[in-house]
């Protein structure tokens, strides 16, 4: 017949290591919580700065179409200088007495430069619109560069929350796959002790299981206060202090791993 003291003893000690890791799903569903949520907000971002950048790529592609409809112009004259000339000949066609030939010939000039003023003019606008919206393509591929580089950053903690948070289900797994065991060792322990109990009788074996829960409160209160000295130990230790032998004692063995 088996011991019923060990019995109930390894009943308790597994149903406490049950606790344990019931509180440890506990803190690991706590942190897949937080993580989740912090995931939805960087979708939200990622989602946002990509709508933003393909919205400015569209605007480039636009405004590149536009660009191809301005022709390129290398203007080396200057429309204004040409003006003025133009006011020149005219004052001087105003004021001064010439013969009609001479005045012929700077009327017909005259209509020459202002063609040609006309001409460059235009020019000298398609030049500005084309630098304008250079500029302004300039700019937006700036931008698009900010937003590209933003939405890379994020995805990438995106990718590194989500490999954390299955690894946190991977543990999460195996402490379930762990309690299980646990629970049909719980099960097959019972049996044991539901058969020596029919044998040695139910009241004794009330008394034997209230014994056993008795010494592990005990045992559980004297482990509380050597842990409390240890950290009171550690503590001088930290500061410095004088420790006498018993504290030496203490940390020896908690380095051991006897407490």
């Amino acid at each position: 017949m088996e011991n019923l003291r060990d019995l109930f003893s390894e009943v308790k000690n597994l149903r406490d290591k049950k606790r344990n890791m019931l509180d440890k799903i506990r803190v690991i569903n706590n942190s897949i919580h937080t993580k989740m949520e912090k995931k939805k907000e960087i979708a939200k971002i990622v989602k946002k700065n990509k709508g933003e950048r393909d919205r400015i790529v569209e605007e480039i592609k636009k405004l590149m179409e536009k660009l191809k409809s301005i022709p390129k112009s290398d203007i080396k004259e200057d429309p204004r200088r040409i003006r003025k000339l133009i006011e020149r000949l005219d004052w001087k066609i105003q004021t001064e007495v010439m013969p009609y030939k001479k005045e012929q010939e700077l009327t017909k000039k005259i209509k020459e430069l202002q063609v040609q003023a006309e001409e460059l003019e235009k020019k000298y606008i398609g030049m500005r619109e084309r630098g304008k919206i250079e500029n302004e393509i300039k700019h937006l591929e700036q931008e698009k560069r900010l937003l590209h580089s933003t939405v890379i950053s994020y995805s990438k903690q995106w990718k590194e929350i989500h490999s954390e948070i299955e690894s946190l289900m991977e543990k999460k797994n195996e402490l379930f796959k762990k309690m299980d065991e646990i629970n049909s060792k719980v099960k097959e322990i019972d049996a044991k002790i539901d058969s020596v109990k029919k044998e040695i009788g139910r009241e004794k074996a009330k008394r034997i299981e209230a014994e056993v829960l008795e010494r592990e409160k005990r045992s559980k209160i004297i482990k509380d206060k050597i842990n409390e000295k240890l950290l009171e130990v550690k503590e001088k230790f930290k500061h410095k202090k004088k420790l006498t032998k018993d504290d030496l004692m203490i940390l020896q063995a908690a380095d051991e791993g006897i407490i």
